[in-house]
C-alpha cells in the first residue's frame, strides 16, 4: 500500500489530521482549477478595468464596471458600479462602501464586508492564484506550480463547480508511527453551498492502519465522519457533529509532526505516546472578528491502551521500539472551551504578530479503570464511582521582525490539571514551555535547516503528585542561501 502510494501523481489537494478534531481537512494546495479559469476570464475580458498593486477607491469616489485588481491590497471607500476581483492580496471594506455586482478574492481576505452594499456574491479563496503575465500585463495565464510535492502523496478524483465540490481520496492521514505505521485514509469529502454564504461539509473516511491489528478489540480499520454546517465566509459561526475511532497522540505540542514521522521512519525512534480513541462529538463556533475565534464542544469518549505494533524502517529495523505507556481507561464526558487569537501578518510565513490558543476541558467518568502497570508515582490514586478533573492548555507565540533579513519568534506553552491527571494527561499537566528562535534570512523565501534543540530540562513535582516538567529552549536556524 505504502508503494502504491507514492507511485500515484500527487495532486492539489492533501490530507491533514487535526488532533484537536479527530477528523480529517481537505486542504487545496491551489486554487480550484474552475476557479482559476473564471478568475482569468474576468481579468482578460475587454470590458475589465485591471489595476496592479495597493489601491484605495476614495469615499465619494466611483469606479463604473468591472475592476480586477492584482497584488493588492484594496481598500474601497466608495461605490463599484460592476464587480470586483482581488487577485492575490486582501480586500478591506470601509463603511459605507458599495459594490453593485460580485466580490471575488483569490489569494487573500475580505475583511469588513458587513460595513459594504454588496448587491452580488461575497467569495474568498486563500489559494494563491499561480500565473504569468502576457503581453505587457494586459493578460494573465494560468501558470500551474511545477515545484514536487512529496508531503502527503496521494490521489483524488473532484467534481463541482467553483461554489461546491466533491472529492473521493486516497491519502495518508497523519506521521508515521510505532502504532499504526502509515495511517491511510480513503473515501469522499463533500463541501456544498447550499445557500448564499451558507455551507455544509461532510466527511466520510476510512483508516487503514498498515502495521496490523492494534489488539484483539481492534481491526486494522478505523473511521473518522464529520457534518457541518457554516453560516459566513469571513466572521462565520457553525455548528459540527463527528464520530471517530482513531489512534491519538497524548501530546501532539512539542515536535512537529514531520519530525515525529521521519525520525520514527528513518531510525525507528518515535518521540511521542498515543492511546485509542472512539466516540463522538458535538461543537459550536464563532468567529466574531478576523483575528478572534471561540469554540464549545462537547465529547464522550471510549479511552483505551495500546501496544506497538513492528512496521518496518530504514535503519534500526531489527531493534526494538520504545514501549508506548498504558492509561487508565474509561468512558470520559467532556466539555471543552476554546479560543484562538491570530493576529499574524501572514498565516503561513509570519514575520510579526501574536498567534495565542487557549483551552479549558472538564472531564468526567464513572467507570475509570486503573491500570496497573502505572507507577504510584506518577499520579494520586483514582477514586472509585464518580471522578472529574479539569483541564487548562495554552500556546503563546510572537513574531518579530529584527531587521530586513531577520526575525525572532518566541513560543511560550504550559497546562496544568486541577485535580489528579489520569495517567494519559500526565504530560498535560506540564508546566510552561518556552522557546526562542532567531531566523536569518537572505531571501523572501528562504530554505531552513532545522538543527537539533539545545536546552535544558528538570523535573519537579505539584502538590498532589503529578509530575510537571519545565523546559527552556534556545533554538538558531541558519538559513541556507
Amino acid at each position: 500500500m505504502l508503494a502504491l502510494l507514492f507511485a500515484l501523481t500527487v495532486q492539489d489537494t492533501t490530507i491533514v489530521i487535526h488532533p484537536d478534531s479527530s477528523s480529517a481537512t481537505l486542504e487545496a494546495r491551489a486554487l480550484p482549477r474552475v476557479v482559476t479559469d473564471e478568475v482569468i476570464r474576468f481579468y482578460n475580458a475587454a470590458g475589465t478595468t485591471r489595476l496592479v498593486g495597493r489601491t484605495r477607491l476614495p469615499r465619494g469616489n466611483e469606479w463604473r464596471g468591472n475592476v480586477a485588481v492584482r497584488n493588492g491590497p484594496v481598500l474601497v471607500a466608495g461605490r463599484v458600479q460592476g464587480s470586483l476581483v482581488v487577485i492575490n492580496g486582501d480586500l478591506l471594506f470601509d463603511t459605507g462602501a458599495e459594490v453593485t455586482g460580485d466580490v471575488i478574492v483569490v489569494g487573500g481576505t475580505v475583511d469588513d464586508s458587513a460595513k459594504a452594499r454588496i448587491g452580488g456574491e461575497v467569495r474568498q479563496y486563500r489559494e494563491p492564484l499561480l500565473y504569468r503575465l502576457r503581453h505587457e500585463g494586459d493578460e494573465i495565464v494560468y501558470a500551474p506550480n511545477l515545484r514536487p510535492r512529496l508531503f502527503n502523496p496521494g490521489a483524488h478524483v473532484s467534481w463541482g463547480d467553483a461554489d461546491s465540490r466533491s472529492s473521493l481520496t486516497i491519502a495518508t492521514g497523519g506521521t508515521f508511527n510505532r502504532i499504526e505505521g502509515l495511517p491511510i485514509v480513503f473515501g469522499p469529502l463533500f463541501d456544498w453551498k447550499l445557500h448564499q454564504n451558507f455551507r455544509m461539509r461532510v466527511d466520510a473516511l476510512g483508516v487503514f492502519r498498515s502495521a496490523g491489528d492494534l489488539s484483539d478489540k481492534r481491526s486494522d480499520l478505523g473511521y473518522m465522519f464529520r457534518g457541518e454546517l457554516r453560516s459566513g465566509e469571513v466572521r462565520p459561526v457553525g455548528l459540527g457533529l463527528r464520530a471517530f475511532d482513531i489512534v491519538s497522540p497524548v501530546e501532539d505540542w512539542g515536535l512537529h509532526n514531520a519530525e515525529i514521522g521521519w525520525a520514527a521512519f528513518m531510525f525507528g525512534r518515535d518521540y511521542r505516546d498515543y492511546f485509542l480513541d472512539k466516540g463522538w462529538a458535538a461543537r459550536a463556533f464563532a468567529q466574531p472578528e478576523k483575528q478572534i475565534a471561540f469554540s464549545l464542544e462537547l465529547r464522550h469518549e471510549w479511552q483505551t491502551s495500546v501496544v506497538n505494533q513492528d512496521p518496518w524502517t530504514v535503519f534500526r529495523n531489527s531493534a526494538m521500539w520504545r514501549p508506548n505507556p498504558p492509561i487508565d481507561e474509561g468512558h470520559f464526558t467532556t466539555i471543552a472551551a476554546g479560543v484562538v487569537l491570530d493576529g499574524r501578518n501572514d498565516p503561513e510565513e509570519p514575520t510579526s504578530g501574536w498567534l495565542v490558543r487557549a483551552s479549558l476541558e472538564d472531564s468526567r467518568s464513572t467507570d475509570v479503570v486503573p491500570h496497573s502497570g502505572i507507577p504510584a508515582t506518577v499520579r494520586d490514586s483514582i477514586p472509585t464511582g464518580s471522578y472529574r478533573f479539569d483541564r487548562l492548555f495554552f500556546d503563546v507565540r510572537r513574531y518579530t521582525r529584527i531587521s530586513p533579513s531577520g526575525r525572532v519568534n518566541l513560543r511560550l506553552v504550559g497546562g496544568g490539571a486541577a485535580a489528579a491527571a489520569l495517567a494519559r494527561r500526565s504530560r498535560s499537566a506540564a508546566g510552561p514551555s518556552v522557546s526562542l528562535e532567531l531566523v536569518r534570512q537572505r531571501h523572501r523565501r528562504p530554505r531552513v535547516r532545522k538543527l537539533p534543540p539545545r536546552g535544558m530540562r528538570s523535573r519537579a513535582r505539584l502538590s498532589n503528585g503529578v509530575p510537571r516538567a519545565r523546559e527552556a529552549q534556545l533554538e538558531l536556524q541558519p538559513v541556507q542561501g
